[in-house]
């Protein structure tokens, strides 16, 4: 019987330990992200999103960055909506938005256009 030296017990060990840690890793959710712009295509800042689960009515919120991007990460499976509201802007709502596990979902939610009690 040949005796293992020290140093390969232990990478043995080790990736024994490891590899059922691998298998668990599993996805249970997917990604809802996209951009917010206006009419024009600019990006817009600051527009508060809002993710809402249709069956549960659960919601998450997030704010566009700089660039008007926003994410959404470790959403559950299911169907939502979307709204997006800012400041002079009307609210933008996109609905019957599937979310599946594994996957990213790209939503471009412009806002719907300037409110005229806001605008000049």
């Amino acid at each position: 019987m040949k005796l293992l030296r020290l140093p390969e017990s232990i990478a043995i060990v080790v990736f024994s330990l490891a590899t059922p840690c691998l298998f668990a890793q599993t996805a249970s959710t997917g990604t809802v992200s996209g951009q917010v712009t206006d009419p024009s295509a600019t990006a817009v800042k600051g527009v508060v999103l809002k993710l809402i689960d249709a069956s549960t009515s659960v919601s998450l919120t997030t704010i566009s960055n700089d660039s008007g991007r926003y994410d959404f990460p470790n959403v559950a499976p299911g169907t939502y909506s979307l709204t997006a509201t800012s400041p002079g802007f009307a609210l933008a709502k996109v609905s019957g938005q599937r979310v599946e596990v594994g996957n990213s979902l790209t939503l471009k939610c412009p806002p719907a256009g300037r409110n005229s009690r806001n605008h000049g």
